[in-house]
């Protein structure tokens, strides 16, 4: 490798790496020869039929009880019934959930007392202050305008002119 980067061809100590054309036509290294009986157990092995007695089988028959150890149990008698109970315990759970958030608590004594005196009296309810008002009426305004920049905020921008994108294109 030369010292800006680019690759010289060259390898390990300076040694060139063969041409691509040259790689099958190289010398394994001592000791990673193949047995003689490579091809022979690489064809039992893709065909799945290693021949009577051979090791292969004490392997495989240790794989096929080690898959049988994660199969699942053959379902109970009562297995739909108790699903389906489940499912149904499950789903009144849910809805006890989400009506309790949405539901009331009673008014307590003190306030129907309260309210029962207030009609009796025929007192007008309490007026709501000045700024209540106010803020009523000025609430649609101030959501119009942050509509309003949100909108110019987010709009696309112009694109250049033609002369400029030509320029830039050159």
């Amino acid at each position: 490798m030369t010292g800006d980067g680019e690759f010289d061809g060259s390898g390990p100590n300076g040694v060139p790496f063969p041409a691509e054309h040259e790689w099958l036509e190289l010398q394994l290294p001592p000791g990673l020869e193949p047995p003689a009986d490579f091809v022979d157990r690489t064809l039992q092995a893709i065909t799945g039929r290693p021949e009577p007695g051979a090791a292969d089988d004490d392997e495989r028959l240790l794989a096929a009880a080690h898959h049988d150890a994660f199969a699942p149990p053959p379902p109970s008698p009562s297995f739909v019934d108790d699903t389906l109970a489940a499912i149904e315990r499950d789903r009144r759970q849910r809805w006890r959930e989400v009506l309790t958030r949405h539901v009331a608590p009673e008014p307590s004594a003190d306030f129907v007392a309260r309210t029962l005196a207030a009609l009796a009296t025929g007192s007008p309810a309490p007026s709501r202050p000045a700024a209540g008002r106010w803020r009523r009426r000025l609430w649609p305004w101030a959501a119009a305008a942050a509509a309003a920049v949100l909108w110019w905020s987010l709009r696309p921008a112009a694109p250049p002119p033609l002369e400029r994108r030509l320029v830039r294109g050159e």
